[in-house]
């Protein structure tokens, strides 16, 4: 009987043992996409601290190459700019530049801040061949009249003159008889 429940604890150890290795061989085998990707969801989450931890550790452990590791400098300098790190962020933008000179960000997908310091990255670090364009949409020029010149005013003061001289020229309420308001009633009795 005793040697019954040592094999039964021995089984028990080595079924254990096996959970282990399977979970700790699982992590191990988690590819560097994957392990980006998981990056990518604390972002997403707006957990930027986390997500630039493990992407900085990513790109510094020398397992990311091509696309991979431009994702990865881009994912940085996103987690830079929602952080307030405007020249870490432009850093970042510019190693992935080198990575892949080629690449664009989506402005669908980026925010105005993103895009600013990818324009920037890209006049520092992008091709020199001519002037490096511009990823964020094109700004709509400002007039040269000042804004109480602009149609909707003119109109708004337009209307409210001629109410005026209408409200003028009728007369008024002259017939119009002031009516008192009703006293409040008095406070209740304790």
């Amino acid at each position: 009987m005793r040697d019954q429940r040592n094999g039964c604890a021995a089984h028990r150890l080595l079924i254990g043992v096996w959970a282990t290795l399977l979970i700790v061989g699982g992590a191990a085998a988690e590819s560097p996409r994957e392990k980006l990707t998981a990056a990518e969801d604390h972002f997403l989450s707006a957990d930027f601290r986390r997500a630039l931890d493990e992407t900085t550790r990513l790109i510094e452990s020398g397992e990311l190459k091509g696309s991979v590791l431009r994702d990865a400098h881009v994912l940085r300098a996103r987690c830079e700019v929602a952080m307030a790190h405007r020249s870490s962020s432009i850093d970042a933008f510019c190693e992935a530049l080198r990575v892949d000179p080629a690449w664009q960000p989506d402005p669908d997908f980026f925010t105005a801040g993103e895009l600013e310091a990818f324009d920037q990255a890209a006049a520092d670090c992008g091709p020199k061949e001519g002037t490096a364009p511009s990823y964020l949409p094109e700004r709509q020029s400002t007039s040269s009249s000042p804004w109480y010149r602009g149609k909707f005013f003119l109109g708004a003061v337009g209307t409210a003159a001629v109410a005026a001289t209408v409200l003028a020229l009728s007369g008024g309420d002259e017939g119009a008889v002031e009516a008192d308001l009703p006293l409040f009633p008095p406070p209740p009795d304790r």
